[in-house]
């Protein structure tokens, strides 16, 4: 069980003083703590990734989620034990946290981002405990004994879209049997080109009553969550295979998902938009944390410019007029970049990639709040503080509809739980107190305990069949309950003797490394620091044939 150990900044110099003990010693040799600050914007020159499907049909929205129903809130007893932590507390000043795991894993030594709200120990059990009898619940109700995720409300499609939250929530839970099935039905169905390493965006039943590939195009959130996803089971369980596929996953995100647009890189709504005059991007697919620990593995493409432009997307999807209508802070489901100007503007299939706030666009509240809480990005917290608009209509309403049009008029009047679980991190980081009434009102009030007979005698939050709010809950409360730790910062200790590196554990034989390496990106950093790796030691293993294949990437000084 992983814990937090908090220190004040001043407390560091003592362990620096402490020449016997085994952390200070790591902090002289800087062989398990790296302190990871956000680095500049660096303007790139990459090369373009050429995309591959042109003209493949457009994900879009396609379920028309159930209302809320509120039962009795029952608590249960069980806690959550693979990620419980100290009680969340609101801290006045800067601290450092060190992330210890006591089977032996080094830390990282970081400028913490304080959590906004303090909750009680006995509502973070609570949380915890829902959060584990919901997973066990969930793999029964919506993960085939094969592995493949399914969506009942949809005629039991399966979407890349799933298959990456159960990987994720798999490896928060160091579930790695689950884990490893679900791997490999999403590889072995959703990649049935072996040169593609992106995954197909749908599966499901075809007209001939044939089970297989329904739309071949990519959607670009779920890929770069399995390739997070991947980084982090490399890390929680010491295996090289699967970083060796986080990176052939995102070096095929950065060649066939991401376009260049006077001279910054952006990352699309999947390779099916690559190509077009009018690029689709969907805010809510863009994950700044994520390109951070990116980057951090893969210095050969500028993953730090498609940050930038991530923020860059999201505050201009969220204030700039969009087919004729004004914005009122809320990021748009959809919108796009026109290739040759750089304006933001729709979607080139608009209408049908809608610019509401609805199931795909309340998803960039809580993407944009995790990148606060890992990385500390002042553009996160200035982003969230200023999309005020949902705060004011919970003050007003004491509810949030599940769809409002980019004028903020609601489309779908009616709540829904999926809602609430990605709109929470808005609320926690800017008006605790409103997310405090969220989680006690909508959330925690919502849930079936496993035996109640409108459950289905599984633990879950309100409609027991709608698959989408049983993750978007279940990922809003882990939120809430600062129960999604960075697992890309976990790292085993060395064994006596050895070198203190990820791979102390690996076998020699096992490490495939190349004869030469491209140059590694720079890193700028800010006046009078030293650029610092995100991830220390990480793996060297072989670099793909197609990221070989790219100039090393030498980027403009940062503005």
């Amino acid at each position: 069980m992983r814990r937090r150990l908090v220190i004040p900044i001043g407390s560091i110099a003592l362990l620096l003083l402490l020449g016997g003990g085994v952390l200070g010693w790591w902090l002289v040799q800087g062989q398990g703590l790296t302190v990871a600050t956000p680095q500049a914007a660096a303007k790139s020159v990459a090369t373009t990734g050429t995309p591959v499907y042109d003209g493949a049909e457009a994900r879009a929205t396609l379920i028309a989620r159930r209302s809320v129903s509120a039962p009795d809130t029952t608590s249960s007893t069980s806690g959550l034990s693979v990620v419980a932590t100290a009680s969340v507390t609101a801290t006045p000043t800067p601290i450092v946290a060190v992330t210890a795991n006591p089977t032996g894993s080094a830390g990282t030594v970081r400028a913490a981002t304080p959590a906004a709200v303090a909750i009680s120990s006995s509502q973070k059990l609570q949380i915890e405990s829902q959060l584990a009898a919901t997973w066990a619940s969930y793999k029964q109700r919506f993960i085939e004994p094969s592995g493949r995720v399914i969506d009942p409300t949809a005629d039991n499609i399966t979407t890349s879209e799933g298959q990456s939250y159960a990987l994720l929530r798999a490896v928060w839970m160091n579930d790695r049997a689950t884990f490893d099935k679900v791997l490999e039905w999403t590889q072995t169905n959703l990649q049935p080109d072996g040169s593609n390493k992106l995954f197909a965006y749908k599966w499901g039943r075809a007209a001939d009553n044939s089970w297989k590939v329904l739309d071949a195009s990519s959607a670009s959130d779920a890929d770069c969550d399995i390739a997070l996803a991947l980084v982090f089971a490399s890390r929680r369980w010491n295996d090289l295979k699967y970083w060796k596929l986080a990176l052939e996953v995102l070096t095929a995100v950065w060649d066939r998902e991401v376009v260049e647009i006077l001279g910054v890189p952006y990352l699309t709504a999947g390779d099916w938009a690559a190509s077009k005059a009018t690029v689709s991007l969907n805010p809510s697919y863009l994950a700044p944390y994520t390109m951070r620990i990116f980057a951090a593995i893969d210095p050969y493409h500028n993953w730090p410019g498609v940050v930038d432009s991530s923020y860059r997307v999201i505050q201009g999807c969220s204030e700039t007029a969009l087919a004729g209508t004004q914005a009122v802070k809320l990021p748009a489901n959809w919108c796009g970049i026109n290739r040759t100007t750089g304006q933001l503007t729709v979607a080139q299939d608009y209408p049908r990639l809608d610019t509401n706030y609805g199931y795909d666009a309340f998803r960039t509240m809580w993407r944009v709040a995790l990148d606060y809480r890992w990385f500390g990005d002042s553009r996160a917290l200035d982003y969230l503080n200023w999309s005020d608009t949902l705060r004011l209509k919970w003050k007003q309403d004491g509810k949030l509809a599940a769809i409002y049009d980019y004028s903020g008029k609601p489309v779908q009047a009616q709540e829904d739980l999926a809602v609430y679980g990605g709109n929470l991190a808005n609320f926690l980081f800017t008006e605790p107190s409103l997310a405090s009434d969220m989680v006690n009102s909508k959330l925690l009030a919502a849930f079936n305990k496993a035996g109640a007979a409108d459950s289905g005698n599984l633990a879950g939050w309100g409609d027991p069949e709608n698959y989408y709010s049983q993750n978007w809950v279940w990922f809003g409360l882990a939120f809430y309950a600062d129960a999604l730790p960075n697992l890309a910062l976990v790292r085993p200790f060395a064994p006596a003797g050895a070198a203190s590196n990820y791979l102390a554990a690996v076998p020699a034989a096992t490490i495939e490394k190349p004869a030469s390496r491209p140059t590694p990106l720079p890193v700028s950093s800010p006046a009078g620091t030293s650029p610092t790796p995100l991830i220390a030691g990480s793996p060297e293993v072989s670099v793909p044939a197609n990221l070989a294949q790219h100039p090393p990437v030498t980027p403009s000084p940062a503005s």
